[in-house]
């Protein structure tokens, strides 16, 4: 992959931070969008899971056939 960096120690840190302040605000956030709200992020999280899902599908058919 071209213009992929590995992140190092200070990265990972920086991203341990941010996983940790949403996880420690994920009350607050659900109490803020609701059950609707929740329900709009699920289904679009599912949305993107499933078309990451069928890329990764279609690029390994292309690399065992191509």
């Amino acid at each position: 992959m071209e213009g992929f960096r590995r992140p190092g120690v200070q990265g990972k840190i920086q991203q341990g931070w941010v996983i940790d302040l949403a996880l420690r605000g994920a009350g607050w956030i659900s109490r803020v969008i609701g059950d609707g709200g929740a329900s709009i992020v699920s289904r679009v999280m599912g949305l993107i899971l499933a078309s990451i899902a069928v890329n990764n599908v279609l690029e390994g058919i292309r690399t065992y056939f191509g």
